[in-house]
């Protein structure tokens, strides 16, 4: 988190303090994926993100459809960079 820029880190940091002392409020910012992992979302736009990638807006939506099953490696690699995250793939036999 720390290579992110400083907005980018203190959006990130306010997005937590609300789940953490907020809750009830917060709530909508969270939910649990099972397994101990819990799904917190950011308040970086689409909009950025998609400047960050270099892409258009409707090119990330295609990106976050869940129905979209044909992304590329290399577009991932760069939305995950844009966000200040790495890919990890993973090969479950």
């Amino acid at each position: 988190m720390k290579s992110l820029p400083l907005i980018d880190r203190k959006t990130i940091g306010r997005d937590i303090a609300t789940i953490e002392y907020r809750w009830p409020v917060g709530m909508p910012l969270c939910r649990p994926l099972g397994g101990g992992l819990w799904e917190v979302r950011c308040t970086v736009s689409k909009s950025e993100t998609a400047r960050r990638m270099r892409t258009s807006r409707s090119q990330l939506d295609r990106l976050l459809n869940p129905d979209n099953t044909r992304v590329r490696l290399e577009t991932l690699y760069r939305a995950a960079t844009a966000v200040g995250c790495d890919v990890r793939l993973e090969l479950v036999g």
